[in-house]
């Protein structure tokens, strides 16, 4: 399924004959491991029947629209600084140090504040961090200053541990010991998941509207404005399962 939307860049659509194919063949091996998984008895890699547990699957669904929202901006910042301030990757690698930079800050402090005011409280605060670090880019120009580039970088890492942490922490709650294992198994699956899907998927956005290499300049900046856009809807929708998520009085 990431191959076939990762093949949309090249025809500048999703409406294709390889998309179509290759998304429709990883729709149809999903459904495969539906019945293999109920064949089974749920004696699988990732027993499905784990989705049963409120929380694990309240968390799952956070944790996959997280690295979307998160890890496809953070494929296309380079790009963009190597696209319209020339720089080299080594250049564009250090112009992204804020966020990591942002991220260091707060990780220590987050499991803290998890015993303390629990998942809901962190992640929906979190939320709203991002979206301040996240809607300026949507905004953003060739003539824009690198000092407020990385202001807002810095803004977004601050955010990145309080989302992801609180989610994986609340995945486990109510699961019986046995599953203990598949559930973490099934944590990183959809974490990776998510992650390549939304590299994919932004990518694929940015170069179909942007229209490659061989759109104007104007285009292109629509294209990468258009992923931000897809990161700051998916920011919105991850409020919901942030409801739903465990908190102390």
């Amino acid at each position: 399924m990431i191959y076939g939307v990762s093949k949309a860049a090249d025809y500048a659509t999703f409406n294709n004959g390889e998309t179509l194919l290759w998304v429709g063949i990883g729709v149809l091996m999903a459904v495969i491991y539906v019945i293999y998984d109920w064949r089974r008895q749920h004696q699988t890699v990732l027993p499905l029947n784990l989705f049963k547990h409120g929380q694990f699957a309240v968390a799952s669904s956070g944790l996959f629209l997280a690295n979307i929202a998160i890890m496809g901006p953070m494929l296309i910042l380079p790009l963009f600084f190597q696209s319209f301030r020339h720089f080299t990757a080594i250049q564009a690698a250090l112009a992204m140090m804020p966020q990591g930079i942002g991220m260091l800050v707060t990780r220590p402090l987050i499991g803290k504040w998890i015993d303390r005011f629990g998942a809901k409280r962190v992640v929906l605060l979190s939320l709203a961090v991002a979206l301040i670090g996240s809607v300026p880019l949507m905004l953003m120009t060739d003539q824009t200053s690198m000092v407020w580039i990385a202001l807002i970088l810095f803004v977004r890492g601050i955010s990145v541990g309080g989302i992801n942490l609180p989610l994986t922490s609340d995945a486990y709650l109510g699961i019986p010991e046995r599953q203990l294992a598949e559930a973490g198994v099934g944590i990183n699956i959809i974490e990776n998941v998510g992650s390549s899907f939304g590299s994919a998927l932004i990518a694929t956005i940015v170069a179909t509207i942007g229209l490659g290499n061989h759109g104007t300049v104007q285009q292109q900046l629509a294209g990468f404005h258009a992923g931000f856009l897809v990161s700051v809807i998916v920011l919105l929708l991850l409020i919901g399962p942030a409801l739903k998520l465990s908190q102390k009085k």
